[in-house]
């Protein structure tokens, strides 16, 4: 099963966006989302609802 860093860097190469476009989208910076994708620390549930939206999909989807 992939993990959630890997979704998360797959999705973001995907749509051509850079770790700061993703950070500014969802409001946070682009050091959290570099250690979300390193698997160095998780996004809280709000963050992970973000990224569904932005990356249209599900909270379910994303965290596998």
């Amino acid at each position: 099963m992939m993990e959630l860093g890997k979704r998360l860097t797959d999705l973001r190469v995907a749509h051509g966006w850079s770790r700061s476009h993703v950070a500014k989208l969802i409001g946070t910076n682009s050091r959290s989302v570099e250690n979300w994708e390193n698997s160095v620390s998780t996004p809280s549930l709000e963050n992970i609802a973000k990224l569904s939206r932005i990356f249209h999909t599900t909270p379910n989807a994303l965290m596998g």
